[in-house]
């Protein structure tokens, strides 16, 4: 530290190093910063994992309002939201964006871990899923795979040299297979005056299955770590 005060008035240099900085688990409370911490963090380290930063304070001492910690905030703040937005301006002009464009986030197929096409830079890689749509995605998701694999055994009985990569589905798939699925479900399916299961639409089969297929516990925690596994074996 170096500092000058003369006739009240402060004026300090501030070299601060931060060792071995790490973050415990996210805490929910109303005053924490909605900033990109972690990521401005990672990016402020050197090669030795060092955060090596200047903080120049000054100031009236005579002034009630004035405050050490009232100026390091904002200097604080102010380094996290450089070090963000000038690393997603820096990767957007270097891939044809026009530099303002938004790359905070990596965008998936609700459900899914696979990278949507138009997502192909991404760097902070925080493990997280959308609880809006997570539910209703990994169901269909489930569903998906159940369809693929009648498809797949079809696809064999035709021709020994069917691989799964041959599996897409199409409405039409979803036409021919999800009756065969529906009956196999073991729920309670809507049941006529002579008590059979009801002869249902194909929407209606599927939002059924849907709605009725139970997920795993960890499946939030599995689906979030494949995300991530997904853009680091990409990059």
């Amino acid at each position: 530290m170096n500092h000058h005060i003369e006739n009240d008035k402060l004026v300090a240099d501030n070299s601060v190093r931060i060792d071995q900085l790490n973050f415990g688990d996210k805490i929910k409370i109303q005053t924490a910063t909605k900033l990109q911490v972690l990521l401005a963090v990672v990016m402020l380290k050197d090669r030795n994992g060092q955060l090596n930063i200047d903080l120049p304070i000054s100031g009236s001492l005579s002034d009630p309002q004035f405050s050490i910690d009232g100026i390091i905030a904002p200097i604080f703040i102010n380094l996290i939201v450089k070090a963000v937005t000038s690393l997603f301006a820096l990767i957007s002009s270097a891939f044809g964006g026009s530099g303002s464009d938004e790359l905070g986030y990596a965008e998936f197929t609700p459900g899914s871990a696979t990278l949507v096409a138009t997502t192909q830079i991404k760097l902070d890689l925080i493990v997280r899923v959308e609880p809006v749509t997570y539910t209703d995605g990994v169901r269909q998701q489930i569903l998906n795979r159940k369809l693929s694999a009648l498809k797949l055994k079809d696809l064999l009985n035709q021709s020994d040299d069917a691989q799964s990569d041959d599996v897409g589905l199409t409405e039409a798939d979803k036409q021919k297979y999800v009756g065969k699925v529906y009956s196999a479900e073991k729920f309670d399916k809507p049941r006529n005056a002579i008590g059979f299961a009801k002869s249902l639409p194909v929407p209606e089969m599927e939002k059924l299955i849907a709605t009725k297929t139970q997920m795993m516990q960890d499946a939030s925690s599995a689906l979030a770590t494949g995300r991530v596994e997904a853009v680091h074996s990409y990059l």
